[in-house]
């Protein structure tokens, strides 16, 4: 077995089995506990990252005047908007938003449920495991940031619950569930004794990191590198721990999640190797890393290595951009449909979350109807190499792939053409204020 590869703190080297255990402190301050809510359960379905039934309703809005000044300001704001959004904002029942919101990260846990209350019209249920400060900052961080982005005009929830109804609650962080209305947060994850959880379980991932090891060298700089210095003496604020998680979900592991972007590095570094990139793209994760596993280890054997540098850090509000754009997803998919196709817009958009499987048992059952045809070529081997450059979550439907390039999107990340096509086809909505490009997190050496 390899020996780990040690990362580069500052100017010390650190070895992983050396590291010393940071000190998590839970925090009870600013923190509400409370038992979970009798009846929760019967509530439990829910559809991750699908909107279902969408109720007809007409337009709230929450504006701080006087009830005909309102008025006015409604309508005025109606009439600039086009028609199409003005539909979708009485179909999903949407309040207008202003193009901007300047986030204010609140002290305290009252100024936080305030800010999102005044602002962001969400309303924060308490659970059973209760909100802290730094959680609803997060939430609203998440909010104001897709806002902005939508110039105000965006679906959002109208409230937040610190639990979440799925069959497995520990490996899920977040989910859309109410039709859009509801946002659920694993209160595990977004506590900080919860948090602190987790980064001990990436603590013990750490200290023997076989399989990562194998492959690679692992060298930190810029950003990563002074966030591994806090985290190895436990000074870690909230939001840095969630940049910590997330920096080793999307820094760490995507290389091994994605082998592909590996053998296409290989390729270019080493082009006598004369690799098949259609043919490798073609294959399945498995066959494909076997294949890197297979050609990393030659290059070892001949004395050359591939040094895996993570300098950048991820943003930590991807999983709420995710289930945010969902949401955004419903809207833009309903505003290209016709009269006709708005009339059955709940089972259209619903069979955007279909897997393969679900198909398979539609097509045996003769359920397949003429207009599913766009929807059952996503799962043709090209669509799906082209939504695995987004994430291997990314190629699950045609929904969790909206939702996975919008997060990023979000993050300022670019995509390829091919991408961008795929994002278009299936009715990806146009970030109308994006965000500087970012450079990726990680590259090869």
């Amino acid at each position: 077995m390899n020996s780990v590869s040690p990362i580069t703190a500052y100017n010390q080297k650190v070895n992983f089995k050396n590291l010393t255990k940071p000190n998590f402190k839970a925090d009870k301050e600013n923190t509400i506990e409370v038992k979970q809510e009798k009846g929760l359960s019967k509530e439990a379905k829910i559809a991750t990252g699908v909107i279902g039934a969408l109720a007809l309703a007409g337009v709230t809005y929450a504006l701080m005047r006087k009830p005909s000044e309102g008025k006015k300001a409604v309508d005025a704001v109606k009439n600039e908007l086009s028609q199409d959004w003005k539909e979708a904002m009485e179909f999903f029942n949407i309040k207008q938003l202003p193009e901007h919101i300047d986030f204010k990260e609140a002290k305290t846990l009252e100024e936080a449920l305030q800010y999102g209350k005044t602002f962001l019209n969400i309303e924060y249920k308490a659970g059973k495991y209760g909100w802290n400060v730094d959680a609803v900052n997060f939430i609203n961080r998440s909010i104001v940031d897709v806002s902005n982005a939508m110039k105000g005009k965006s679906y959002l929830p109208k409230e937040a619950t610190p639990w979440l109804v799925v069959s497995n609650p520990e490996e899920a962080a977040a989910a859309i569930r109410k039709n859009g209305k509801t946002l659920d947060v694993n209160g595990l994850m977004f506590i900080r004794n919860g948090l602190d959880k987790d980064l001990k379980t990436i603590f013990k991932w750490l200290q023997k990191p076989d399989e990562l090891a194998e492959y690679f060298d692992i060298k930190a700089e810029a950003e990563f590198k002074k966030l591994l210095e806090k985290y190895t003496t436990g000074n870690l604020t909230y939001t840095e721990k969630w940049q910590f998680y997330c920096t080793f979900s999307e820094g760490i592991h995507s290389p091994l999640k994605n082998p592909m972007n590996v053998l296409k590095f290989l390729s270019k570094k080493y082009p006598e190797l004369k690799l098949n990139i259609k043919e490798l793209s073609s294959k399945t994760i498995e066959e494909q890393k076997l294949e890197m596993k297979k050609i990393i280890k030659k290059l070892k054997d001949e004395g050359k290595s591939i040094t895996l540098v993570v300098d950048k850090c991820a943003l930590p509000y991807e999983i709420t951009y995710h289930e945010l754009g969902h949401n955004q997803h419903c809207v833009s998919d309903y505003i290209v449909m016709g009269i006709n196709d708005r009339k059955a817009f709940e089972n259209k958009h619903h069979d955007f979350s279909l897997k393969k499987g679900d198909w398979d048992a539609m097509h045996n059952k003769g359920q397949i109807q003429s207009w599913h045809s766009p929807i059952l070529e996503f799962f043709e081997s090209k669509n799906q190499t082209i939504a695995r450059e987004v994430s291997n979550y990314a190629a699950t439907n045609p929904a969790e792939f909206i939702a996975e390039t919008f997060a990023r999107k979000m993050q300022g990340y670019k995509f390829s053409d091919k991408v961008e096509a795929l994002y278009k086809k299936y009715n990806g909505p146009e970030i109308l204020n994006p965000p500087p490009v970012k450079e990726p997190i990680w590259h090869f050496e």
